[in-house]
């Protein structure tokens, strides 16, 4: 006689996956997908011709520095576009894995970036002028950007056991990593330069933009505004019009200066 499933002293057949079907389950691969594209065409010189934007030589006293850097961002951006891929397919277990992987790459790509925005400062590379702003005065932005990254990759790694807070902190800290590239896509530049916009963001703007149309998109797929993404792009506009307004006061002066002494 055939034993029925779960009768005592019988092995209980494994669960099966329960299956996604939330209406924003594309959402994440999908933003995902787009900061790739946003990162590939905005550092297109680096990873087609080796060289740095707007098509100059790297600068040899930092060049393997730029090419590690490069390398351990793109890594993170291939680990952020398959995490959501797996968790698609209900393979939580691999996820988790590469997760471990992901959070090493992203400490790296911290402390890289840090290194190499000072140092950008010490050799100031030819065109290093940017949106008015000086060597010293430039280098606020990686630095800030980069910090930002940080802190938002340790709490979404915090939060991990929290999807929704550790999705939102994840896409909010990978779009502060990928403004560099944002502002190198000159027809994007382009869409704003000389206005207000230009004035209060700098080079930043169209990441904000990136961010709220993300977060638009999501709204509509839900029907209801995620509070959490809403507040990290709030909070993302806010911290990047104060990166950039900050670059040219006395107070990042003292400090990027403090930077330059400790980090030679």
């Amino acid at each position: 006689m055939p034993i029925a499933p779960g009768t005592p002293g019988t092995p209980s057949l494994p669960a099966r996956p329960t299956p996604d079907t939330r209406p924003d389950r594309y959402f994440h691969p999908f933003a995902a997908a787009v900061l790739v594209a946003l990162m590939i065409s905005g550092f297109h010189h680096f990873f087609f011709a080796g060289r740095a934007y707007p098509g100059r030589e790297l600068t040899p006293p930092i060049r393997n520095l730029i090419i590690i850097h490069g390398s351990i961002m793109a890594a993170w951006m291939l680990v952020f576009l398959v995490q959501p891929l797996l968790i698609l397919g209900n393979n939580r277990r691999l996820h988790r894995r590469v997760g471990t992987a992901g959070a090493v790459i992203a400490g790296c790509a911290f402390l890289l970036g840090l290194k190499l925005g000072v140092e950008s400062a010490r050799v100031k590379p030819p065109g290093m002028l940017v949106d008015g702003l000086n060597a010293t005065q430039f280098m606020a932005i990686p630095v800030l950007s980069m910090l930002a990254f940080g802190v938002c990759v340790a709490a979404g790694i915090y939060w991990r056991r929290n999807p929704s807070l550790h999705r939102s902190f994840m896409l909010v800290g990978t779009l502060f990593a990928i403004s560099a590239a944002v502002a190198r896509i000159d027809f994007l530049s382009d869409l704003y330069a000389g206005t207000i916009f230009a004035t209060i963001w700098g080079p930043f703007f169209m990441t904000v933009v990136v961010a709220l149309v993300l977060l638009a998109l999501k709204s509509i797929l839900t029907r209801k505004i995620d509070p959490k993404l809403a507040f990290g792009c709030a909070g993302l506009a806010v911290f990047l019009a104060f990166d950039f307004q900050v670059s040219t006061s006395r107070a990042w002066d003292g400090v990027a200066h403090f930077l330059l002494r400790i980090m030679g």
